[in-house]
């Protein structure tokens, strides 16, 4: 996975911490089911994995060694394969906002309004990508590595 330094800054500003929300809350309907985990449980990891280091994240994007570094990988590489940034996926585990001016990634006017009709967005785009061979090849890569960290 390629990161763009300027652009996960951009989603980390405070004016995407309702996308950040919803992509965590899209996190907790689907991947508990890819992974064969109990929601509660897969919320619970969620929580544990906010991190305030950008530097940790990038990192951990080169070849994850915990839990917490799969699921910042996992959840770029998950964005990656719906057609969207990895750096979406990757900012949901920033528990910082930074400050920028760069806002040149996809209006996020009315987010907060429009919730629902965001993850229905995105769970169609799961639904069309979730039965492509190098999709179904990822999920199970990303069990296998959930159950060996």
């Amino acid at each position: 996975m390629r990161v763009d330094l300027l652009t996960l800054y951009a989603y980390s500003d405070k004016i995407h911490s309702q996308q950040r929300e919803l992509w965590r809350g899209f996190l907790a309907l689907v991947f508990p089911v890819l992974l064969e985990l109990d929601a509660n449980e897969f919320e619970r990891l969620i929580e544990n994995a906010q991190c305030r280091s950008v530097d940790s994240l990038l990192r951990a994007t080169e070849s994850p060694e915990s839990l917490t570094e799969f699921l910042w990988t996992a959840s770029g590489q998950f964005a990656e394969s719906l057609g969207f940034e990895a750096e979406l996926g990757l900012s949901a585990f920033l528990d910082v906002e930074l400050p920028t001016r760069i806002h040149s990634i996809h209006s996020v006017q009315g987010v907060s309004n429009k919730g629902d009709a965001v993850i229905a967005e995105w769970l169609q785009a799961f639904r069309s990508v979730q039965q492509r061979p190098e999709f179904l090849e990822i999920a199970t890569e990303w069990k296998r590595l959930f159950d060996f960290l």
